[in-house]
């Protein structure tokens, strides 16, 4: 009887060792799969706010010239003198080319590098990254469009997501900012 006891004691020691190494073993997993995805999302966002960076340095120029100047911007500057002068005038100050925006955005972009890892940020952050790149896909596309001579509609297309796009970039700098970059763990 007793080496029963001592035996059934003894399976009961190791089933329980064996559960407790099982709860040990995935709380820590977890811990390290949180850990892994959080330095993920704070690399994403770094490198989505260095490029949102860099894009507003081609956008702002045209979204804020565009909503100074309105209509006299968008004209086609092979029919209207004083559309295709305001422009020179525009580029030449900026720095710029017409051609920037045909280079816009493409997928080696970190929108689409990081495809797989937006989703991980919470619903709001999610909701405004998504919504930036947005406008700057669809700035890209019908700019395409505009180049393709299919009309002037296409160009107002282009800078009105330019703007859209411009009036949410530094809300979303400031989100991925305080959420993901500068937040202790």
């Amino acid at each position: 009887m007793t080496d029963n006891y001592s035996a059934g004691i003894m399976l009961l020691s190791t089933i329980l060792g064996a559960i407790i190494a099982a709860v040990v073993g995935y709380i820590v997993s977890k811990k390290q799969f949180k850990d892994q995805l959080q330095l993920r999302l704070k690399n994403t966002a770094l490198d989505l706010v260095n490029e949102i960076e860099s894009l507003e340095k081609i956008i702002k120029p045209f979204a804020d010239f565009y909503e100074e100047n309105d209509i006299n911007f968008i004209a086609d500057r092979n029919t209207d003198r004083v559309a295709g002068l305001i422009q020179d005038v525009f580029f030449c100050e900026n720095d710029l080319t017409s051609e920037v925006l045909i280079f816009l955005y493409d997928e080696n972009g970190a929108y689409y590098r990081y495809k797989d890892v937006i989703p991980y940020f919470d619903e709001e952050c999610f909701l405004n990254v998504s919504e930036f790149y947005r406008n700057i896909i669809r700035a890209h596309n019908y700019y395409s469009l505009y180049k393709e001579n299919l009309g002037n509609y296409y160009l107002g297309k282009t800078y009105e997501h330019l703007v859209n796009a411009s009036h949410i970039s530094e809300d979303v700098k400031d989100m991925l900012k305080n959420k993901y970059i500068l937040k202790n763990n």
